[in-house]
């Protein structure tokens, strides 16, 4: 089975094109996980930085009056 030089240059160019393909997916997959742990980190540190707030408002807030009969 002879192959043209047109032939070769087809199949080279096929085989190329699938692994640009391959690296183009790797690496999008490779920026999704960054982009994903990012929004992790800063859900992380949003979330320490409203529990605080909220632990200095349950200090600041005077405790509540005793009832009395009187």
């Amino acid at each position: 089975m002879d192959m043209s030089t047109d032939d070769l240059k087809v199949r080279a160019n096929k085989a190329f094109k699938q692994v640009a393909r391959i690296a183009e997916g790797s690496q999008a997959a490779a920026e999704r996980e960054a982009a994903d742990q990012a929004i992790r980190d800063k859900t992380q540190r949003l979330k320490a930085l409203r529990l605080e707030k909220e632990a200095t408002e349950r200090l600041r807030k005077p405790p509540p009056r005793a009832l009395h009969d009187d």
